[in-house]
């Protein structure tokens, strides 16, 4: 069950579809929603300050309030996205869950350097609601380390918010733990769901009886749980898996994707292989990723 859901806006036009996506995910477990402004803290300013100095010839007091006007700006225009967003909803606003079923939603600030501070959080959190994962989203192109530190899921939210929360449902399955792993954090979702696609792709032709198997396996797997569902197994052929697999999407009409999170620990970062990233640059629907 979903009880707290963070948003980690980062204040670009996409902040508002991330806070709907968070609405959307809440409503059906009356979920609290943390919608967490950070704010850089004084002495990253004057970093940025003093490096930016040195290139464009603006004098470090200058730059300074210039990065604390955008700073300001931000915040306030996401403050303003979210109590829209809570009003048109009918959102109950409090610092701590109204009721077990219930929706409710609270703003907050912290001053820090932004991943640290959204790693530190989010573990008292069921998932995090992030940016789309293109441009300045997925929380400033970093979201990898928050995925890998923080132990909590993510949610990406699409280009557009959904209306509703999802009822059909794509696992993306290979035969890994980080797939095995990213199925049971999202147990919650697919409870929910009226309709579950397992779909593999298979890129390169090779092991094709290996990944049936497995695909039958997991798909048993989910039916003894009670979940409508229903496996498919897709041969890339002339097509990139990523594309074959955002292609699947659209043609079963999924309203979110579950998958895998793949990355390194001991380096901090996320090293997402080409289909992951590919596809994540492709989809129109959440996505909803574990490490």
């Amino acid at each position: 069950m979903l009880k707290s859901i963070l948003v980690a806006a980062a204040g670009t036009s996409q902040t508002k579809t991330t806070i709907e996506t968070a609405v959307a995910f809440a409503r059906p477990f009356g979920a609290h929603i943390d919608c967490l402004r950070i704010h850089p803290d004084p002495a990253q300013l004057l970093a940025r300050s003093a490096a930016a100095d040195m290139g464009t010839g603006m004098v470090v007091a200058d730059m300074w309030q210039a990065l604390r006007e955008d700073d300001q700006k931000r915040s306030s225009e996401m403050r303003a996205a979210f109590d829209e967003v809570c009003k048109r909803a009918n959102i109950a606003i409090a610092d701590q869950p109204a009721s077990t079923t219930s929706i409710s939603a609270a703003w907050r600030e912290e001053t820090g350097d932004e991943i640290p501070t959204l790693i530190k959080r989010a573990r008292f959190h069921d998932v995090v609601v992030v940016e789309h994962a293109s441009g300045d989203g997925f929380v400033a192109g970093d979201g990898g380390s928050l995925l890998i530190e923080s132990g909590r899921p993510i949610i990406i939210s699409a280009p557009s918010a959904p209306k509703a929360f999802p009822r059909t449902i794509v696992v993306a399955w290979k035969d890994r733990p980080e797939a095995a792993r990213a199925m049971t954090a999202a147990m919650p979702l697919l409870e929910k769901a009226d309709q579950i696609y397992v779909l593999s792709i298979n890129e390169d032709g090779s092991e094709e009886a290996a990944m049936r198997e497995s695909l039958q396996g997991v798909s048993d797997y989910l039916r003894w749980h009670g979940f409508n569902t229903e496996s498919r197994y897709v041969d890339s052929g002339a097509k990139s898996g990523p594309d074959a697999m955002v292609a699947m999407l659209g043609d079963l009409k999924a309203d979110a994707l579950i998958m895998g999170g793949y990355g390194h620990s001991r380096l901090r970062e996320f090293i997402v292989g080409g289909f992951t990233r590919r596809v994540l640059s492709g989809v129109n629907v959440p996505v909803f990723l574990f490490h």
